[in-house]
């Protein structure tokens, strides 16, 4: 299954300026089959010493398409939206992913993501430039692990700074629409930032609560969000796992 490991990440940007936020690539998909039919690449190869507990969590080893359905920001409806993933090239050490969202994951926009010996990191974004790696799981994720994620992101003159304090919590069996799955729950307490938007509402700080349910060789199966805007506008959220496929 296609990786998700980052969708609390980013779904946080999304929460923090509601359906304000920058608007998402859209996929040319016709484009991309003639591309596909024109061009045979050969194939990347990932070597095993990047195959880490990060890696193998986060779903990046998965080649099939999901489908999530839920609600990623205030005010929206219950949608379903997919997720692709796709090895772009590995080089020193480090193996590049281009993460392709669309549907009601759309607003995420497409992300570009890098698995090292640190662990999985998000890199870059078609919502706006990332400043520095952004840490999604630790190379050695498990139990009791705890790690701090940091992200800034401006796009259109905004500023938004996510700061994360997290813990892999315990093991739990996890039932969504795609089946039962064995997880490992990472406990997240995060403050997002925001700053230069034309909306002075949405300027300030706000914190949130997000419960993530990672499964191995799978990625993320659910998240579940909840928290308050900078205007004390309630900004609740969840995902789950639809459809492998």
């Amino acid at each position: 299954m296609k990786a998700i490991r980052n969708i609390g990440l980013l779904a946080l940007f999304v929460v923090a300026v509601g359906c304000n936020a920058p608007k998402a690539k859209t996929t040319d998909t016709s484009e991309k089959q003639t591309k596909t039919a024109e061009t045979t690449p050969a194939k990347i190869e990932l070597p095993d010493a990047l195959k880490s507990a990060a890696w193998d969590y986060s779903g990046l080893g998965e080649t099939r398409m999901l489908t999530y359905t839920g609600k990623i920001a205030p005010g929206a409806m219950e949608s379903d939206g997919t997720q692709t993933s796709e090895l772009q090239s590995v080089k020193d050490g480090v193996a590049t992913y281009l993460v392709d969202r669309t549907g009601g994951l759309a607003l995420m926009g497409t992300d570009t993501v890098e698995l090292s010996d640190k662990g999985v990191s998000t890199t870059g974004s078609s919502i706006g430039q990332f400043e520095e790696p952004a840490l999604e799981l630790p190379a050695d994720f498990a139990v009791g692990k705890t790690w701090e994620s940091k992200a800034t992101i401006t796009a259109q003159g905004i500023k938004r700074t996510l700061v994360s304090e997290n813990k892999a919590t315990k093991e739990e069996k996890v039932t969504v629409q795609a089946g039962t799955f064995d997880c490992i729950v990472v406990e997240s307490s995060v403050t997002i930032t925001v700053s230069g938007s034309p909306d002075k509402s949405m300027n300030g700080s706000s914190k949130s609560k997000l419960t993530t349910y990672y499964a191995k060789g799978v990625g993320t199966v659910k998240l579940v969000g909840k928290g308050k805007k900078p205007d004390g506008e309630l900004a609740d959220f969840h995902i789950e796992l639809k459809k492998v496929g």
